[in-house]
């Protein structure tokens, strides 16, 4: 049975799709990647040996798609992160993917069963739908967190020795203390403080003054960035983080 190139990309479609609904936690498990869940949607994954780690595979669209932060040349999926993090070529990662998350090899099956039909049962057009719209539903389902309040940070004197620690005494009038409170996976409601900065959509993004565990940094309600008009300036200053922010200031 020879295959034409479309039906190829048919079949090899069709298995990257249903890899992509899967949960990548028993890959990042079986690699013995050092990796962090983050809320119900996100793996955060330490792939270079980083001191802060950068590479993220997410919930986008239903779908878990890996991007990282500290090398903007790689991203993909979860057969992208073991080729990362393996030097493995493509097809061992596939490979290594399919075993692992017990998906089908569309391409495989063609071929076993010597088949050029390229669409889909209705019986894996139910499955797909059904993981789809339960990665969907993840996705939504983030932790619950909202800002509680805000106040300057020259009025709490372990601020200005936190950020005084890490050099930075010219506080900006963008920067605050602020109080926030999150659910934990367990629905239990926490709260906790630090300095950061409000984002556009209401939110906040803070530094801890001591970690919790593993965490420096959180953010509250949804994610976005923040943006400080300047009167005297037309320049733009783009800055990764609220601490390089406050440290250029």
């Amino acid at each position: 049975m020879r295959y034409t190139d479309e039906q190829i990309k048919t079949f090899m479609s069709r298995t990257t799709y249903e890899l992509e609904l899967q949960d990548p936690k028993p890959i990042l498990q079986d690699l013995g990647v050092d990796y962090k869940e983050i809320g119900y949607n996100s793996y955060r994954m330490n792939l270079r040996g980083e001191k802060t780690p950068s590479a993220f595979i997410s919930l986008k669209n239903g779908k878990w798609k890996y991007t990282d932060f500290g090398d903007r040349t790689k991203s993909g999926n979860i057969i992208n992160v073991v080729m990362d993090a393996t030097q493995k070529d493509f097809k061992s990662s596939l490979n290594y993917c399919l075993t692992g998350l017990k998906c089908k090899n569309y391409l495989d099956e063609a071929l076993q069963t010597k088949t050029t039909a390229t669409y889909l049962s209705d019986k894996d057009k139910k499955r797909l739908k059904a993981l789809k719209q339960e990665n969907q539903q993840k996705e939504k389902s983030h932790t619950v967190s909202k800002v509680l309040n805000t106040y300057d940070v020259s009025t709490n004197q372990l601020a200005v020795d936190y950020l005084r620690s890490r050099g930075i005494t010219k506080i900006p009038p963008n920067f605050k203390v602020i109080t926030g409170e999150y659910e934990n996976r367990q629905g239990d409601i926490k709260k906790v403080f630090g300095v950061g900065v409000l984002t556009q959509s209401g939110g906040a993004d803070i530094h801890f003054l001591k970690k919790i565990g593993d965490l420096k940094t959180m953010s509250f309600g949804e994610k976005d960035i923040s943006f400080f008009k300047n009167p005297s300036s037309q320049k733009v200053a783009v800055f990764e983080s609220k601490m390089d922010y406050a440290a250029a200031y």
